[in-house]
Parts: C-alpha cells; structure tokens; sequence
C-alpha cells in the first residue's frame, strides 16, 4: 500500500504544488529518494525470488520495480541534473 502514493509521488514530478509541501527541503528530497531506491531493490530482490520459486505474481512485482525505477530517474533529472533555462 506504501508504493501507490510513492508511485504517484514520482509519476506527478517534482515541481508540483503538493510534492513540494511534502519535500520542502533538500534534506527531505535526499530521505525521499534514498527510501525509494533501496524499496525499488527491494522489489527486485523479491520480484527476482518470486520468479525462481515459479510464482508468476513475481513479474508483476518486477514490473512495478521497473516503472518506479524510470521514475525516479525522471524525479531526479528533472530535481538535480537538469540545468536552469538561462534568461536573456
């Protein structure tokens, strides 16, 4: 049940109005993402077990690992990497 609000914490992006109450600081934006990435290893490391073991409900949880995974990686181009448009 955790993963839906992250889910949808990542999908919205960084710039909107609630996601910037929710992580008004850096501080927060560096807890936010270390918590996501290690529930994204997580997720793998138990979509991986479930696979080996033949449950089929594995791939499901691999998927969702994946997705948020594109996400964050959006989340923190878009927060960190990408350079401010320069005014004239």
């Amino acid at each position: 049940m955790l993963a839906i609000p992250i889910f949808l914490c990542l999908l919205v992006g960084p710039h909107a109005k609630w996601v910037k109450r929710f992580l008004p600081s850096t501080a927060n934006r560096i807890v936010f993402v270390v918590i996501v990435a290690a529930l994204i290893v997580v997720w793998i490391v138990q979509g991986t077990g479930s696979v080996t073991h033949g449950d089929r409900g594995g791939y499901i949880t691999l998927t969702f690992a994946v997705l948020c995974g594109a996400a964050l990686y959006r989340f923190i181009y878009d927060w960190w990497l990408r350079t401010p448009p320069e005014t004239p």
